[in-house]
């Protein structure tokens, strides 16, 4: 047994009134699932790999592999290009051996598909390669979504077959792509005329959800190929998922919580009032209507965190006034504790927050900061018997950027210390009430010096270690903070992804989910937010990282922060449409 030519696969079956299966793989994984799955029922099968799959599953590496065990196999294994369409694609998975390419053309009018289908045969007839071609386009992720039925029309088949030349052929019988909408139906009278009407050997793609009746019906019909993808990567995610779940504590190895504390997070630092134009694109100067939110990037994340079932404290001052009471009753609302958010005791008032959004890439943000409430936080409005019931605290950046509020910042980092309480840093610079660069990097360096898990942007770590140090490679940067406390180092390059970087030295890097935006902030405290649910649930880092990223982009897709942090349905509905509409990795790097 070896290395098959798929052309020989399919006779053998239908002389047998069987199909071939034909198996879509994206690594090694997988491969050998396949193959040992085959040899344990000894029956041959075709292995592919999509073409659009290569970009996270690059050719240079599965081809080989796949042909090097197909050779190594125990039954007869063809390997194949599966939907095809780029001519040095084509030839690279020659080059390495594949007996078959599925070219699919049936994006394009008949005679053009012909024509590239016909062009393609004469490129491999000498190459004893076999070629599968397609006409018909499915429904579900090849037909735009739409799951409705959809089969290719006889007389379109009888014209190509004429026409045509090609070893197999691939049809639409009602047949789709990805997961089905309801109940696969497919048309078996449709599939009866063009078997009669045809000498081929004929495909069904999509047969993933299709049931063993249908399946038996359809070979009897003339189907000697079927194709399984879908199927394939859910029993690896699902698999994966329920492994991980019951050893949550793999995961967990990063950051140690002590599960029996009451609160998940505690967050410390500021509180304001954000009011947004209605006003869309125009300089404030034009603007005559906003909308009131509670902001601040904490409370922003507060939020997010409660909406995703996590229970949340808050350490913080608000002003003594009505916007200090629709601060306190926003955070009851969303079930965030306020027992330890105080009063501002010497008038001080809530910093106000105007933004502009001049486009859906420029906006910019008018700060009111000066004798601001949450900024007099003081040393006594830190309980360590509060810090002793959260299993982490998070300090915002912004909390150290003056007096009293630093001093409190940093008891509430020694108390942390003191109860074994993992620290979480946000360094969330903002340039309002800082100096110097000098006092950024001095009170920002230590406490990230402390922190089990930092997040921030490039520029932000640069102004953390510029007392020491500057044009450090993320790499460094993550490496330096490993040598200290840090378990998980996240740095974030806006539209370009970010990236976690663990103590184990693995890094994970993760690209902002495609949206439609409304605006350019936001975004970031529904990544932490997310990105931090997931750490606390003891999921994988990718997982974790796409739900920030998720997260991230439904927020800059709002018109707000606080009121717009999305729940965890959301969240996960958003990837899965992402996926259905742009791939299975998308997002991943």
């Amino acid at each position: 047994m070896s290395l098959a030519v798929m052309e020989h696969l399919l006779y053998n079956a239908k002389k047998n009134k069987r199909a071939v299966g034909a198996f879509n793989i994206a690594n090694m994984e997988a491969l050998m699932g396949v193959i040992k799955a085959a040899e344990y029922s000894n029956t041959p099968i075709i292995i592919q790999i999509a073409e659009k799959r290569i970009t996270h599953s690059p050719l240079y590496l599965l081809g080989p592999m796949m042909v090097n065990a197909a050779k190594k196999s125990k039954v007869d294994i063809a390997v194949q290009l599966d939907h095809g369409y780029s001519l040095d694609i084509i030839d690279e998975a020659i080059e390495y051996g594949f007996t078959s390419i599925m070219y699919d053309g049936s994006h394009f009018p008949i005679e053009e598909n012909i024509k590239n289908t016909n062009m393609i045969y004469e490129h491999l007839k000498n190459k004893k390669v076999n070629l599968e071609a397609e006409i018909g386009v499915l429904s579900g992720n090849e037909g735009g979504g739409d799951m409705t039925e959809i089969c290719t029309k006889s007389e379109d088949v009888l014209y190509f077959y004429k026409k045509a030349k090609f070893d197999a052929l691939a049809i639409a019988i009602g047949n789709a792509h990805g997961h089905y909408k309801g109940e696969p139906k497919l048309n078996f009278d449709v599939l009866t005329e063009i078997h009669d009407l045809v000498d081929s050997f004929l495909v069904l793609h999509g047969g993933t959800g299709i049931g063993e009746n249908d399946f038996k019906k359809a070979i009897s019909l003339g189907i000697a190929k079927i194709n399984i993808a879908t199927a394939n990567f859910d029993a690896i995610v699902n698999a994966s998922y329920d492994y991980f779940s019951k050893e949550k504590e793999y995961f967990m190895k990063y950051i140690n919580f002590d599960e029996s504390r009451e609160y998940d997070l505690t967050l410390i630092g500021r509180v304001t009032i954000d009011l947004n134009p209605k006003d869309y694109y125009k300089s404030l100067s034009e603007c005559e209507t906003f909308i009131k939110y509670l902001g601040g990037s904490p409370a922003n994340i507060a939020i997010g965190l409660s909406r995703l079932g996590k229970k949340i404290g808050f350490i913080s001052r608000v002003s003594d006034d009505a916007f200090g009471d629709f601060c306190i009753e926003t955070f009851k609302k969303e079930s965030v504790d306020t027992s330890n958010i105080k009063r501002a005791k010497n008038g001080e008032k809530l910093g106000l927050t105007f933004t502009e959004i001049f486009s859906k890439d420029e906006s910019s943000i008018l700060m009111y900061r000066n004798q601001i409430a949450d900024l007099s936080l003081e040393v006594e409005d830190i309980n360590e018997e509060y810090i002793k019931k959260s299993k982490a605290i998070l300090i915002s950046g912004t909390a150290l950027a003056q007096s009293p509020s630093r001093e409190a910042s940093l008891k509430a980092l020694m108390l942390a210390n003191k109860t074994h309480t993992p620290i979480i840093f946000d360094i969330d610079y903002r340039e309002y009430n800082w100096k110097n660069k000098d006092e950024i990097s001095i009170y920002y360096s230590i406490v990230a010096n402390e922190s089990s898990i930092i997040l921030g942007s490039k520029e932000e770590y640069e102004l953390t270690s510029s007392l020491f140090g500057s044009n450090f490679t993320d790499e460094e940067i993550a490496k330096y903070y490993h040598s200290r406390k840090a378990s998980i180092v996240v740095i974030k390059h806006g539209k370009d992804g970010s990236t976690a970087y663990t103590k184990d030295g693995n890094n994970y890097t993760i690209k902002p989910f495609p949206i439609d935006k409304l605006k350019s902030f936001g975004g970031g405290d529904g990544y932490a937010s997310a990105f931090l649910y997931g750490i606390f649930e003891g999921i994988d880092i990718y997982d974790a990282l796409g739900y920030g990223s998720a997260s991230a982009s439904l927020l800059v897709a709002s018109h707000g922060c606080s009121s717009f942090m999305p729940t965890l349905d959301e969240i996960k509905k958003y990837i899965e449409n992402c996926k259905k509409e742009f791939g299975d990795m998308v997002a991943r790097v």
